[in-house]
C-alpha cells in the first residue's frame, strides 16, 4: 500500500497530537494506569504483527 500525500499529511497530524492525548490521558487515569495502558497496546500490536 503506497499512502498519498493527505495520507502522510494526516499520520503527521495524528503524531502530533500524540503527545497531548497521552497528558489527557494520564490526568484522567494516573501515569501509573496510562504506562500500563501503553503497555498493553504495545503487546496487542506485537501479537497483530506476529499473526
Amino acid at each position: 500500500m503506497q499512502p498519498t500525500e493527505r495520507g502522510r499529511e494526516v499520520v503527521r497530524v495524528a503524531q502530533a497530537l500524540v503527545p497531548e492525548i497521552e497528558s489527557w490521558i494520564g490526568a484522567i487515569v494516573g501515569a501509573d494506569r496510562a504506562r500500563a495502558l501503553r503497555e498493553d497496546l504495545e503487546t496487542i500490536r506485537r501479537a497483530v504483527v506476529l499473526t
